[in-house]
């Protein structure tokens, strides 16, 4: 089992962002691939996207830690875009850690580096 933080990253097709529609194929693909039983609600897959659509980074509990060819796999198998496509559209990055917490240490390390992509500015 490994419990952590992802980073996915779109470019080439989906370089203006995705649409809604396929980012309710991409959460319902990704939410296979997180086949625990008796989970808890934080071991449930949850994401956000970043400010352009072009990137989420998410949370769950995995049987093993997801691989970019089973993360192309599943979204292809839900949205019906190519494997081709994927694979030079799709970036991913996990933030590695012998603990969820060290996952989330990473994955808030990324966020503050990159804060003008995730969060707007205050009014």
């Amino acid at each position: 089992m490994w419990i952590g933080y992802l980073l996915v990253e779109l470019s080439g097709a989906f370089a203006g962002g995705v649409s809604a529609a396929q980012q309710t194929a991409i959460d319902k693909a990704v939410k296979t691939l997180n086949k625990i039983t008796e989970q808890q609600p934080y071991q449930l897959w949850h994401y956000r996207m970043n400010l352009a659509k072009t990137a989420f980074i998410g949370c769950a509990q995995w049987s093993s830690k997801p691989s970019k060819s089973d993360l192309v796999a599943v979204i292809n198998q839900f949205s019906g875009i190519s494997t081709t496509v994927l694979n030079s559209s799709v970036a991913m990055t996990i933030f590695n850690g012998e603990t969820w917490d060290a996952s989330g240490d990473a994955c808030r390390a990324y966020l503050a580096a990159n804060l003008a992509a995730w969060e707007s500015a205050e009014a």
